[in-house]
């Protein structure tokens, strides 16, 4: 990995910036030079106003200083979740071993290999449609509900284990997991990632015909996301809702048949989509009758 020099280096030489170009903001070229070559640290206000100098925004950054790669966290998140859309046992019990070796035998639960390792299992028990460890289900929730400001990690990680949990600690860890991380629901991501946990906890209580809790989960976080920017996640909240609706024979909160939401999809030439809520539909009928 490059340090921060020498990525700052790289990004202002390929945009064709000299050091006084980026002078700015109380930010002087011989400071910036200091730092290009590794002689002088730089504070975070500093450091952001040389991003906004250079028109590169975090991520970016530590792309770029990661060698067009990306980081550990990540790359592990997605290689779990190609193996989960594959149903890739051997794939999911691979990256178990990997993070078990890399989980230290003291606290472990103070390393995020642990949880990446936990995760791995709930997937994998999640396939094949065992429950987690009651041991390890509980070392979870700890480490969420001390978690203050739950950030991309902390949601990532409830959003796929939260089949674990029963329907009072889902509707629970649902609302503390969006009620941590208002903070960031300006950056990019958060709120489609909300929207998502939202949605997959109401379809969670539904499936168990927890039908009240569903729709307590939903009128308490109404005004909390923004309907209009349409998501998949967001679409699929409307759905349930309007399900809930029909299961209840009251007014729905968002005032949409299903037939209409999924015609709608059909519309905007989301074909997969639509078929996958028709089949929803259908299978939900089939079991309400």
């Amino acid at each position: 990995m490059k340090t921060i020099g020498e990525t700052l280096r790289q990004i202002r030489k390929s945009k064709g910036l000299k050091l006084k170009d980026l002078a700015i903001n109380g930010v002087s070229a011989t400071f910036i030079s200091k730092v290009e070559r590794n002689e002088s640290n730089i504070g975070l206000n500093k450091f952001e106003a040389l991003l906004n100098g250079l028109h590169v925004s975090y991520d970016e950054f530590k792309y770029l200083q990661n060698n067009y790669s990306q980081n550990s966290q990540e790359e592990f998140l997605e290689k779990l979740n190609n193996f989960v859309i594959d149903e890739n046992l051997y794939g999911i019990q691979r990256l178990y071993e990997g993070e078990k070796v890399l989980t230290p035998e003291n606290s472990p639960e103070k390393s995020s290999h642990f949880y990446n390792m936990t995760l791995a299992l709930c997937l994998m028990r999640k396939i094949q449609g065992k429950r987690l460890p009651q041991k390890d289900t509980k070392l979870l929730v700890k480490y969420l509900l001390s978690i203050d400001s739950w950030g991309v990690y902390e949601l990532r990680l409830f959003n796929n284990a939260m089949f674990i949990f029963d329907h009072a600690s889902l509707m629970a860890l649902t609302q503390i997991a969006i009620d941590r991380s208002k903070y960031y629901l300006q950056l990019p991501g958060y709120s489609d990632l909300l929207s998502s946990i939202l949605s997959n906890a109401i379809e969670l209580l539904i499936e168990n015909h927890e039908l009240e809790f569903a729709k307590k989960l939903l009128a308490q976080n109404e005004g909390n996301l923004d309907f209009e920017k349409i998501t998949q996640s967001k679409i699929k909240i409307i759905f349930l809702a309007a399900l809930i609706a029909e299961k209840q024979r009251s007014q729905s909160p968002v005032p949409s048949s299903p037939e209409a939401i999924i015609a709608a999809c059909y519309s905007l030439k989301a074909v997969n989509w639509s078929n996958e809520l028709n089949k929803y539909l259908q299978d939900w009928r089939k079991t309400t009758k």
